[in-house]
């Protein structure tokens, strides 16, 4: 079973939360023994408490040997890590990359086996080597969420290799863009230059909010349960209760006859907004910055005049690929003329945007 509780947490960006892989387990006769497996091996699956639910962690011991010359005894993988990341500019030199670029090599093959990690492609076992080894990825830049101004206290501003991002963002508990001074985006100057200069290419940027929320996780982790940082209530819709077979008596998820709802904060809570599919609608064209109607909604700072709003939706497509219902995302970029386009293919656009596929 490990092995494929792997790969769904590597394709779920390293990370899943427990009840969602419970459905998984209740559906999929292959993955009955998922329970078993979780619990049994906290040193490859701990179980966090993480924003008010239980979310299972994908962990390893493996790393990328950095020696030259190893004679194969280090137990590690003997790959060049601008490989995994999908651009070797070495390789394209007249010298050529001293370091390997085969996963199917004898040794590769070994330690991947050994370690369950087998049926992982590239770009999970990526994932899952960036959110573990610690020396693949610049740490949080403390200084920098210190103080106020463009560079907080941190003493190397703009020339710092550490990452300028906002770690109350990190750990959702910031008070939002609009009065948080930090960055809230991986693609912003600083953040993406510090990532692009370790190797990162663009279309593993995306993935870096996730990466990193789990590394701050996996250090809390000290036993197979710790405590994480909590977050008021659930933002994820039951799939189960969309089609109409929700089972469980104390389901923590979000009970809505739809895949997405969209809510209004106000001084009782959450509030659902009558102009549900409008509103959605107009989120899906990555054009838009605003909904239509007399009350519009921003999407980049998701506000409505000054009261906060909140977008639920059913669990992604990613962790689910054969399930209805589910939200399917996509990236786009916006070319120089002001079009937004999908991604299908490695583009270097201005900026990005991530939007549902419609699912009504």
């Amino acid at each position: 079973m490990e092995p494929q509780i792997m790969k769904i947490l590597c394709r779920n960006r390293g990370a899943a939360d427990y009840e969602e892989l419970m459905d998984i387990g209740a559906g999929l006769l292959d993955l009955r023994g998922i329970f078993n497996a979780v619990f049994t091996n906290g040193a490859l699956f701990p179980l966090l408490e993480f924003c008010g639910a239980k979310r299972v962690f994908a962990k390893t011991p493996v790393r990328l040997c950095r020696a030259r010359d190893c004679d194969g005894g280090c137990g590690k993988l003997h790959v060049c890590k601008f490989y995994l990341y999908g651009d070797c500019r070495a390789s394209r030199s007249r010298r050529g990359c001293s370091y390997s670029h085969d996963l199917d090599s004898e040794h590769n093959a070994k330690v991947l086996r050994e370690n369950h990690l087998q049926e992982l492609d590239t770009w999970e076992l990526c994932t899952l080597l960036l959110q573990n080894d610690s020396t693949l990825l610049p740490p949080v830049c403390i200084s920098y969420n210190g103080g106020s101004g463009e560079f907080g206290h941190c003493p190397d501003q703009g020339s710092c290799r550490r990452l300028h991002i906002c770690n109350k963002y990190l750990h959702r508990t910031c008070s939002g863009r609009v009065e948080c001074p930090r960055a809230h985006d991986f693609f912003e100057p600083h953040p993406m230059k510090t990532l692009s200069e370790r190797g990162i290419p663009n279309e593993l940027m995306v993935s870096m909010f996730s990466v990193y929320q789990n590394i701050q996780a996996l250090k809390k982790s000290g036993s197979n349960v710790a405590s994480a940082t909590p977050c008021p209530g659930s933002t994820e819709i039951c799939l189960y209760f969309v089609k109409g077979n929700c089972k469980q008596a104390k389901c923590r998820r979000v009970h809505f006859n739809m895949p997405y709802r969209w809510e209004v904060k106000d001084s009782k809570g959450w509030s659902a907004l009558t102009d549900n599919e409008a509103i959605e609608r107009d989120y899906c064209n990555p054009a838009k910055i605003y909904s239509e109607g007399a009350e519009p909604v921003c999407f980049d700072t998701m506000t409505r005049g000054t009261t906060l709003v909140r977008r639920l939706s059913t669990v992604s497509s990613v962790l689910l690929p054969n399930f209805i219902l589910t939200t399917e995302w996509a990236w786009y970029w916006e070319e120089e003329y002001g079009n937004w386009i999908q991604y299908a293919s490695i583009v270097s656009g201005k900026w990005t945007r991530k939007e549902p596929l419609f699912n009504s």
